[in-house]
């Protein structure tokens, strides 16, 4: 404490003062020391709020009552000034007892604490109040405080947390972010302000200190930053920032986001939310859900077509994929503009472009979840109805590939081995007519599956469902020869050869399998052939250094000779 504020006040005594306003009883709780040689004590009295506690730099303000060890005498009160003291923790502004103390308290938090005189006045005391070597007893209440942040670490930009803001999540990159701001100078001439401003996070619409400290913004937080130096003129600035600034001040609050969210991850579908939804389930494969739909042309905004309580079932494929896969990610209430690449929208199989619009075009589509009904869950389905499900949904999944809406299809294939694969694979109480029914439905599923990953691309995925197809019927000639086909895909010719040849043993007329023997063995010719082009030119070039050694030798041996002589 500075000399200033060491006054001769006699305020009342603390459990008066600092418990005026707390109906609660205040209870006592020994925290110990709280440095290792014993010279700073303390007693919480009355517990703070929540779990944080200040940080060194941060800004805090203490109510205090203080005295001499074993004295009823107060030699200083923030109470009788009616204003707590203000200062930034671990500056050495106060005594370094304060410093230790101050950082295990909570907001609201009030504490006896007892500092030895190393961590207080020391030898010297502060005369005429405090002695020498003298043991001060401090009761102590910690008003709030101001994180105080240096964001780039060279005091150039110091950031206050005024308000901590509500929730948890912070606006991530490609968010449209709408702030409150205001510019103004250390004497408070305001410079530029603005309502609801908004730009696009990482799109460098703005200063790079004001979206660092956005970024790391919840919503309704307040900050004020404070710049210095070549801080106070960068690109980014809306404004002119006069010659004689020497520093800057901003005030900030963030007052939403829209969330942005590449739905497919390849950037082909990405969701704006508009407006939250409520809770927290989301529709999967299979639910029905009510949506409100308008498609516009993204690039002219021209609306191409409208839907109002539109019904549908998620992933049955009677709207663009873009749109079943932007539902999932939706919860019940919100609204979304999802922008939908053409290999997501019409240019995709089995969707017709409306007359007049492109198949290449990109679509943008305000859409609202009205509401959704989940399907009901396996676990919740009778033994008959789930048998009779996993075949309705194997169907659909059946019309999607067909379509050549392989994507759609496989979930329905993955949803139908979800439901099943348990039931088949281990004791349950299936009857025996159900088991070999379940067994059929799941060996279809797999092989279809597997159809499905190869026209994906992913040879690795044809051949985990084919494996588990073989594993039901070892002897199924579709899963060797899709399993064959994956491995010829990815150069495993022997592996390759072996399976088609037990497949052609079980089906010796079968055509495509004779056609694909074909294609292997030119696969494999080719490959020998290469492989005797190789060796055939590492046998040269190791006969070549053959001949260099021996001629070498020789060159060798004859110079000793002449040398001899």
């Amino acid at each position: 404490m500075s000399d200033d504020e060491m006054m001769d006040t006699s305020p009342p005594m603390f459990d008066e003062d600092m418990s005026e306003d707390d109906e609660t009883p205040v209870s006592t709780k020994y925290e110990g020391n709280l440095t290792s040689d014993g010279g700073v004590e303390k007693v919480i009295l009355k517990q703070g709020e929540g779990y944080k506690r200040p940080e060194k730099g941060d800004e805090v303000r203490v109510h205090y009552i203080g005295r001499l060890q074993d004295a009823e005498e107060v030699f200083d009160s923030s109470y009788d000034r009616g204003e707590p003291l203000k200062f930034t923790l671990g500056s050495g502004q106060v005594i370094k007892g304060w410093d230790v103390a101050v950082a295990t308290m909570k907001k609201g938090e009030k504490a006896k604490v007892t500092i030895k005189p190393e961590y207080g006045y020391g030898e010297s005391g502060m005369p005429p109040k405090i002695p020498g070597n003298a043991t001060l007893v401090f009761e102590m209440e910690l008003v709030d405080w101001t994180s105080v942040k240096d964001m780039f670490g060279d005091g150039k930009v110091i950031k206050y947390i005024l308000e901590e803001g509500t929730g948890w999540e912070r606006p991530q990159a490609k968010s449209e972010v709408f702030v409150n701001i205001k510019a103004k100078t250390g004497d408070n001439r305001i410079l530029w302000e603005q309502h609801e401003m908004s730009f696009i996070i990482g799109e460098h619409q703005i200063a790079e200190f004001l979206e660092k400290a956005i970024k790391d913004m919840k919503k309704s937080s307040k900050v004020r930053l404070v710049c210095k130096d070549d801080r106070i003129r960068v690109p980014g600035l809306p404004f002119q920032v006069p010659s004689d600034i020497e520093s800057l001040e901003y005030e900030l609050e963030l007052v939403r986001w829209n969330k942005v969210e590449d739905v497919s991850k390849d950037g082909g579908v990405v969701k704006k939310t508009i407006k939250e939804g409520e809770g927290w389930e989301k529709p999967s494969d299979e639910t029905k859900a009510i949506v409100n739909m308008i498609i516009k042309d993204s690039e002219s905004q021209k609306i191409i077509e409208e839907k109002t309580n539109f019904e549908l079932i998620v992933g049955d494929g009677v709207v663009m994929e873009g749109v079943d896969l932007a539902l999932e990610t939706m919860k019940k209430g919100e609204k979304a503009i999802v922008t939908i690449s053409p290999n997501y929208a019409y240019q995709g199989a089995g969707m017709e472009a409306p007359p007049g619009v492109s198949r290449d075009a990109t679509v943008q589509v305000e859409l609202e979840l009205v509401s959704f009904e989940r399907a009901k869950e396996s676990w919740n389905l009778s033994k008959e109805e789930k048998i009779e499900n996993s075949m309705r949904i194997k169907e659909k999944g059946n019309e999607l590939f067909k379509s050549g809406r392989y994507k759609l299809a496989k979930k329905k294939y993955e949803k139908v081995i979800s439901d099943l694969e348990f039931d088949v694979r281990n004791k349950s109480d299936l009857n025996t007519g159900q088991k070999q029914q379940g067994k059929s439905i799941l060996l279809q599923t797999y092989l279809n599956l597997a159809a499905c990953e190869e026209k994906l691309g992913n040879p690795n995925g044809v051949l985990k469902q084919c494996n588990k197809g073989l594993e039901l019927d070892s002897i199924n000639v579709k899963a060797l020869f899709r399993r064959a086909s994956a491995y010829l895909r990815m150069s495993e010719v022997l592996l390759a050869e072996k399976d088609l040849k037990r497949a052609l043993e079980l089906d010796p007329s079968n055509v495509a399998l004779k056609k694909k023997m074909r294609e292997l063995r030119q696969v494999k010719a080719e490959q020998d052939a290469k492989d005797r082009r190789l060796f055939g030119n590492m046998f040269a070039r190791l006969g070549q250094i053959e001949d260099d050694i021996h001629k070498k030798s020789n060159e060798e041996t004859k110079a000793k000779e002449i040398t001899a002589s």
